[in-house]
């Protein structure tokens, strides 16, 4: 297994689809994405958790749980808030709607899990839009 495929299944536990088909593509394009996402993760400008909270609001209005989670958990361990979080999931529903508002409930879940706090989810029945 390449390096680049390793670390996409160490971070997702499985290898995503779009990163299989990009290795069968051609590996070395994998590799290149692979370093240049991690060089433009580096601090800069922007923190890395400032980074990584955008990287959420733009997965929930994408509707891309996996990704969301991921980077919920370094805007978690790069210090923000829960009513940071919460307000940088508002914004995704302008995008996308009540789809974008159920994804960003997954990254607050996850948050509250990471951060210990006890939590009740709501039935099927008990959600609505």
């Amino acid at each position: 297994m390449s390096q680049a495929l390793a670390y996409f299944k160490e971070v997702y536990d499985v290898v995503p689809g779009w990163v299989q088909k990009m290795y069968e593509y051609n590996p070395n394009v994998l590799d290149y994405y692979t370093s240049l996402r991690h060089e433009i993760m580096k601090e800069g400008d922007l923190t890395r958790k400032e980074k990584d909270i955008f990287l959420v609001g733009m997965n929930a209005a994408r509707l891309y749980e996996r990704s969301m989670v991921y980077h919920t958990k370094g805007a978690i361990d790069g210090g923000i808030t829960l009513p940071e979080l919460a307000e940088y999931l508002i914004v995704p529903y302008l995008y996308n709607g009540a789809q974008a508002l159920k994804t960003g409930v997954k990254s607050l879940e996850y948050a509250l899990t990471l951060k210990g706090i006890e939590f009740q989810t709501l039935s099927e029945s008990e959600k609505t839009t």
